[in-house]
């Protein structure tokens, strides 16, 4: 096997060269804007050369390989690990923030994010999983549960994945001024590109790669502005009141609420977040639980300077007139999404667990368990592209129901789970007493009431579900394994072409 510097250096080749190239194509579009070529073409070629490129990643890195499609090979450094996390972030920020919602609760998926991605992430990833659905199946053996958490976490991920599909075909079509139906249909192709062919292998590269050309859209009109003489101060300090207002909009969300009722509902939202699987990308994608730490760190605080660099450079970008600034602007604003779909995606694909124990996958080949993966990809993908085209998804709303069915359903297991005591009878009871506590909440209070306070509602089902499932382990055996050791191997067999 090469070694691990091995790896980064090529992984470091083949990144210089891709920006390269895309420092090319961008060099090309402002040359047609110098020569007269038709607004049109130059408006449109960097967000399509943008698309172009992902969905040339998402094939490039196309394997047949469980280790690779499961956990990208663990080759994550803490740099493409957390730019990928970056990019995600964006697009769920991004997502969040379209639609009827005038109050987007950004600071609990900021707040989510910094859990998810510090925390949960690197304790999952101690297990040696690949995801928290591989976590679940292998921990807990009884069939129902299983199948009750697949469906959950299939869910999930369709919720995250229509959000950020619903928010890239608004952008795509009044970007590039196309019908809803052709943009429906080209970036649902260039989704199953994208994550189809590598699994997380693609969403990880995919992700970084937008990451990318995030950094190119923001620090160009900041390099401009030096570049005439221009000082950052006061851009800057205005950008960081304005990211500032932006989170604090978002604490009234459930408007109607006494003060206490908001708090809880915040921190609901946000505990809810933290349970998002594709938050735990870089740590799964990591080689150690160290570097998952490191890569968290790293890519929450690249969000947090491309947010500051987006809102000091709005006003900064009225000064890069033309439509080849505008197209280099609109191509970040169609990725960020874009990247949204693809980690729900990839999520739903994971729904099963690479064990795919009780569903008769336990002696299969690595391919056929491959493709029950892709066929989970090419039903989340047409399951979006259904919705966007019946104009049935809400993206703010879709992403608080993820978060909520995560917080519900997800949570009470993945705290049982690092218990030794813990079996699956006890998960069984703590998702059963969940649901009902919810269910029972939701009549008293009116299912109205029910679904703007949804995640206050999954927080106390899931607190009554994980009391009752631990006070029920302190009375039993001990769990057959521990959440705490090695559930998997860290490079797969079968290893494939």
């Amino acid at each position: 096997m090469a070694d691990q510097s091995d790896i980064e250096m090529r992984i470091n080749g083949r990144a210089v060269f891709a920006a390269a190239a895309y420092l090319i194509s961008l060099g090309v579009t402002f040359i047609l804007e110098r020569i007269g070529a038709p607004e049109a073409l130059v408006r449109n070629l960097a967000p399509m050369v943008a698309i172009a490129a992902l969905a040339m990643v998402g094939v490039a890195v196309r394997s047949s390989r469980l280790a690779a499609v499961l956990s990208a090979d663990r080759a994550g450094s803490p740099i493409y690990a957390g730019a990928a996390l970056a990019a995600i972030a964006a697009g769920l920020v991004v997502s969040l923030s379209n639609g009827p919602a005038s109050n987007a609760p950004l600071d609990a998926l900021v707040a989510g994010a910094l859990i998810g991605a510090l925390v949960i992430g690197p304790l999952a990833r101690q297990t040696g999983a690949s995801s928290l659905s591989d976590l679940l199946s292998a921990r807990f053996s009884s069939r129902p549960l299983r199948l009750i958490l697949a469906v959950a976490y299939f869910a999930i991920g369709a919720f995250i994945a229509a959000a950020g599909f619903e928010t890239a075909v608004n952008a795509f079509s009044s970007l590039v001024g196309v019908s809803r139906e052709t943009a429906i249909g080209v970036l649902a192709a260039t989704l199953l590109f994208m994550i189809a062919p590598g699994g997380l292998a693609g969403l990880l590269w995919t992700a970084a790669a937008a990451a990318g050309v995030m950094l190119v859209v923001a620090l160009t009109p900041i390099i401009a502005h030096l570049w005439s003489g221009g000082s950052l101060s006061e851009p800057l300090w205005r950008g960081g009141g304005d990211a500032a207002a932006a989170l604090m909009r978002g604490w009234p969300q459930w408007g109607g609420a006494e003060p206490q009722g908001q708090g809880l509902d915040a921190v609901a939202a946000a505990l809810g977040f933290a349970a998002l699987p594709p938050f735990s990308t870089a740590a799964f994608a990591s080689s150690s639980s160290l570097r998952a730490v490191r890569a968290g760190f790293v890519g929450l605080v690249l969000a947090a300077l491309f947010a500051l660099a987006f809102f000091a450079g709005g006003e900064l970008w009225q000064g890069l007139g033309g439509p080849a600034a505008a197209g280099l602007r609109a191509s970040s604003g169609l990725l960020i999404p874009l990247i949204c779909a693809a980690a729900g995606v990839q999520t739903a694909s994971r729904a099963f667990g690479v064990e795919a124990a009780g569903f008769g996958l336990e002696s299969v080949l690595a391919s056929r368990r491959l493709a029950s993966a892709r066929q989970l990809t090419i039903l989340a993908v047409a399951l979006c592209a259904f919705l966007s085209y019946r104009r049935d998804i809400d993206p703010s709303a879709a992403l608080i129901a993820a978060s909520s069915l995560s917080l519900a359903l997800l949570a009470p297991a993945l705290g049982l789970a690092l218990s030794t005591r813990a079996a699956a009878v006890h998960a069984e009871a703590a998702i059963a007493v969940s649901l009902a506590t919810i269910a029972g909440l939701a009549a008293l209070q009116g299912w109205i009431s029910a679904e703007r306070h949804a995640p206050a509602l999954a927080l106390t089902g899931a607190a009554a579900g994980f009391v009752i499932g631990w006070a029920t382990s302190l009375f039993g055996g001990r769990g057959k394994s521990s959440a705490r050791h090695k559930l998997f191997v860290e490079t797969p067999l079968e290893p494939g072409p």
